[in-house]
């Protein structure tokens, strides 16, 4: 991915994700957001002991900026036959086929990565396999099988055709299969479970094979002035407050204490073709009657003070500021 382009994509990450529709007010967010890798985007479903080399990858590159999170998608329990790894009690294992060293459990490699400061996390299907169903296993401290809490064929995920059922979660059976999930992911040192629907918040998750991630990108995905404004994007009201034609500009208030209560974060987005030139008044993207002093995060540079937007933003492109009153003096 080039440079202009993960720039693009890590804006829009930061800004929208935050101001989704029945977000905010309902979901309590950390105080920073995760930060971390998905397996997904390089390996699909294949993914497997390389997990490992990437891991020692991020540690070096991008851990030191709060890249935490290793995590390992769909596939990890997935056979080379496609048949799925289970335990005992019905629950998916990593599969011997693409995690041999692993022995049925995540914890040798959750303890690697903790060495190296990073966290283990793990994508995950809601609801019950329909192999153990079919096999009627039984569920860990229970008296129940795995058929017993299923809800049926009817219920299994359109794009993982009878891959897991769902889970009748007022059968008692259904809530010890559950409890017996987190029993094993804390055995195994799991610290952040990925579902189809729980993710949510602000999270900076890369895609790449950070073995072999240009020195361009790794500067794109540890930029410290993009980073430290996601510490206080939680915080933020973000409004998209211009739409003209293919530019769309967000602001919203800084909740950083030491930017001051007059400070800002903009994100001009060019969504066409062409190059635009901005000149827009800042009252009309919700700063106040001052000349304002922009810093852009991309490349540092800062502008004079003035009372407007005056920027060339390239096709297909974004611009993102820290904008900071002037002077109290300097109202327009």
């Amino acid at each position: 991915m080039a440079g202009a382009e993960l720039r693009w994509l890590a804006v829009a990450v930061l800004w929208l994700s935050v101001s989704a529709p029945g977000v905010q007010g309902l979901i309590a967010r950390p105080a920073l957001p995760p930060r971390g890798w998905n397996s997904y985007d390089s390996f699909g479903a294949s993914n497997g002991t390389e997990t490992v080399e990437v891991a020692a990858a991020i540690s070096k590159s991008l851990a030191p900026f709060g890249y935490q999170y290793v995590t390992i998608d769909e596939g990890w329990f997935r056979e080379s036959d496609n048949s799925i790894a289970l335990d005992q009690w019905g629950r998916m294992i990593p599969a011997k086929s693409k995690y041999p060293f692993a022995n049925g459990s995540f914890r040798e490699l959750a303890t690697t990565l903790r060495i190296r400061n990073l966290t283990l996390g793990l994508w995950t299907m809601f609801g019950v396999p329909a192999d153990a169903v079919a096999r009627r296993l039984p569920i860990r401290n229970s008296t129940y099988t795995a058929d017993q809490i299923s809800l049926g064929v009817n219920t299994t995920c359109p794009w993982a055709q009878n891959l897991t059922y769902a889970i009748n979660t007022t059968h008692p059976g259904g809530q010890a299969y559950y409890a017996s999930l987190v029993e094993l992911y804390e055995e195994w040192g799991i610290g952040m479970v990925m579902t189809l629907w729980s993710f949510s918040g602000s999270p900076l998750i890369f895609g790449g094979d950070a073995r072999t991630t240009t020195e361009d990108d790794i500067a794109v995905l540890t930029n410290t002035d993009i980073l430290d404004a996601q510490k206080y994007i939680s915080n933020f009201q973000l409004r998209r407050l211009v739409t003209e034609g293919p530019v769309e500009i967000w602001s919203g208030d800084n909740a950083d204490p030491n930017a001051g209560s007059d400070a800002f974060y903009i994100a001009a987005f060019n969504l066409g073709n062409a190059t635009v030139d901005l000149d827009i008044p800042f009252p009309q993207i919700g700063l106040g009657g001052h000349k304002y002093q922009l810093l852009e995060l991309w490349t540092g540079l800062p502008t004079a003070p003035a009372d407007r937007l005056r920027q060339t933003i390239r096709p297909n492109s974004v611009l993102a500021f820290r904008a900071t009153v002037a002077s109290a003096d300097e109202a327009v």
